[in-house]
């Protein structure tokens, strides 16, 4: 079962008003550096720069009407994440003031959205790869193949004619091939192996 923080979480990363859009990464001097913009109801609302140098996101708004740039959030961003109620550092996994009460900001809200934006741009490219879970449910990838040949036949080693997809679930022990499953799920299973701790 979900504790608050994790609910909390699966909205941020499911609702579709706010998207962040023209992601730039780059090696910043401790981690990955970002430039985004940020989206609201399709709607350029501000930016985000983050310089990979250990410290926060750099948030500036768009503010309406007079082309001016600010650091006060929208309204109704500032009610969503309000919205999403408060959770605890041990729903967070943190081990030191088990019972402190915690609300999203927007830093950790926009925050939500890069990662998912960074794993989604990561995931496409794996994808291009075929990639199966094998019988120890594990990722792996069949860097010889792409997909397009899942349904391209192989002679096995008893002589019998297959195609991949069968090849590897049949005689290669593999659970899944992630190239086949509807893409929600395929990226939901490759998240969690891949971001094991998100």
């Amino acid at each position: 079962m979900k504790n608050n923080y994790e609910t909390q979480k699966e909205l941020v990363r499911t609702q579709r008003k706010y998207q962040v859009k023209a992601l730039k990464t780059f090696r910043g001097m401790d981690g990955i550096g970002v430039n985004v913009n940020l989206y609201m109801d399709g709607k350029k609302i501000g930016e985000v720069d983050d310089s990979g140098d250990g410290g926060g996101l750099r948030i500036t708004y768009f503010k309406p009407l007079n082309d001016e740039w600010q650091k006060d959030m929208p309204p109704k961003l500032s009610d969503f994440l309000k919205s999403l109620g408060t959770y605890t550092n041990e729903e967070m996994g943190w081990d030191w003031d088990l019972d402190k009460k915690r609300s999203w900001d927007d830093e950790q809200f926009w925050n939500e959205l890069i990662t998912m934006a960074i794993a989604k741009r990561e995931y496409k490219k794996d994808m291009k790869k075929v990639q199966v879970i094998d019988g120890n449910d594990k990722l792996c990838y069949y860097n010889g193949y792409t997909p397009h040949e899942l349904e391209k036949p192989y002679k096995t080693k008893k002589g019998e004619i297959k195609p991949l997809h069968k090849l590897l679930t049949e005689d290669h022990g593999c659970k899944k091939i992630l190239n086949l499953l509807p893409e929600s799920e395929s990226f939901d299973i490759w998240f969690k192996i891949i971001y094991p701790n998100q």
